[in-house]
């Protein structure tokens, strides 16, 4: 999607993301024809919401189009819904806008030293320095899996089991 923006390079853009022609970037759309690229995410509420809407909204041929490499399915876990989606247990598009609009566009306007975004910055290996902070956004369920934490939505606490990610419980068990 970025191409179609004129995107080359994603650490120039976020500090203008929300600001100037990007104004409204952060904005979720309520409607599907207030979707465009430069106000891709969808849906503020729940509702009449599709994701076809989204897809057609933002000019793409495929859902995938809409998902990062680490959103993608892979053996032992299901794709994440694609990046602008903002409804559902699989919704990343909330925590992107977190995360863009509120540590990566402020730590790129005025960047300080010892700060890296991975893997834009370069190989993970050689960012993972003393002194050095490094920025890494990742869909959670990849991230849980890399760790060996499990969920299981199927058992809940009422079971005797530790219950699925919303289950506190599960979560403190999973920090042990």
């Amino acid at each position: 999607m970025a191409c179609h923006c004129g995107i080359g390079d994603f650490l120039d853009v976020i500090p203008q993301l929300g600001l100037g022609e990007w104004a409204d970037f952060y904005n979720v759309a309520e409607q599907p024809q207030q979707v465009n690229l430069r106000r891709p995410f969808y849906p503020l509420r729940p509702g009449n919401a599709r994701q076809i809407h989204l897809l057609k909204s933002l000019g793409m041929q495929e859902i995938d189009n809409l998902r990062r490499r680490c959103e993608l399915p892979h053996a032992g876990r299901r794709a994440a819904a694609p990046l602008f989606w903002t409804m559902g247990a699989q919704q990343v598009g909330k925590a992107a806008i977190c995360g863009w609009r509120d540590m990566l566009g402020p730590a790129l306007r005025e960047p300080l030293p010892g700060i890296t975004i991975w893997p834009f910055s370069g190989q993970l290996v050689e960012l993972l320095q003393p002194g050095q902070t490094v920025i890494a956004e990742t869909y959670p369920a990849e991230f849980y899996q890399h760790l060996g934490v499990k969920f299981d939505r199927r058992q809940g606490v009422h079971l005797g089991t530790l219950g699925g990610k919303r289950s506190q419980e599960a979560r403190i068990g999973n920090s042990e």
